[in-house]
Order: structure tokens, then sequence, then C-alpha cells
């Protein structure tokens, strides 16, 4: 920069002082940019949390039906990418996935069945309470709530 010409390489020094004061700066930002992601993910009381997660569990995004997993936005990624797990059918995230399960099918119960007022699956609509009068399960909550 200075534009001095030397004939022979001189011994450059470095410099203390600013090496320490750029390394300190670095640190600094890898940690919040490390912590803001992870608070900004992290689940709070009440949320659903990511089964697959260890450490601190971060928010679920979807839950799978099929695996009976709930998964945060990294775990969540082989099912959008991977051609056999896009099959799978994902809904927002929900605790105790198993219980929203038809335990004869293992389909999702997704119906209220009104003459015997309880929750059933496609196959059971078609099958058991095919004479029935059903509504979807979410029309039923919204009017029982």
């Amino acid at each position: 920069m200075c534009k001095e010409v030397f004939n022979t390489r001189p011994k450059l020094k470095v410099n203390t002082f600013i090496s320490e004061m750029v390394s300190q700066f670095r640190q600094e930002a890898q940690q919040k940019a490390s912590s803001s992601s992870s608070e900004q993910q992290a689940a709070k009381p009440g949320e659903v949390l990511c089964d697959v997660c260890t450490g601190t569990k971060l928010k679920a995004l979807k839950s799978c039906l099929v695996c009976l997993t709930s998964y945060c936005e990294t775990h969540l990624e082989p099912h959008l990418t991977m051609s056999g797990l896009k099959r799978h059918q994902l809904m927002d995230p929900v605790e105790n996935l198993e219980d929203r399960m038809c335990m004869k099918h293992d389909k999702p119960l997704e119906l209220f069945c009104k003459t015997d007022q309880t929750c059933v699956c496609m196959l059971c609509s078609v099958l058991e309470h095919k004479t029935h009068e059903f509504v979807p399960l979410k029309e039923e909550y919204e009017g029982q709530k």
C-alpha cells in the first residue's frame, strides 16, 4: 500500500491486537447466529416437539401419519425430498399421533359418526358404519366447542 520497493522480502509481523479483535468478533457473530436460529425454532411450552431432535427439542412443523412421528424443519426435509417419503401423509403437528389413528385400519380418524358418537376413519365409514350419518371431524369439533 505504501508503494515502497523492497530488495529483500521484509519480515512482516502480525498485529496481534487486530487479530484478536477479529477472532473475537467472528466468535460472537457465530454464537449470535446459532443462538438466534435455535431460539426461533426452540419449542415453547404447549407446542409440539420434534420426536427426532436430541438435546434441545425444536418445534415440530409437521407430523407424519405413516411414521407416527413429528418433525422440525431440519428433520422434515427427507419427507419433502425423497421419493418414497413424499407419499407419506403429513399434517399440522399434533401430539399423541397413535390416538388419532384407527386401531383396525391404521388410517387417520377423519370423520365423526353421529349415530355412534365416535371418531372413524374412511374405511370404517364404508365398512362398519355405512348406513350411519357422518360429518368431518373438524366440523363436529367446532360445533361441540
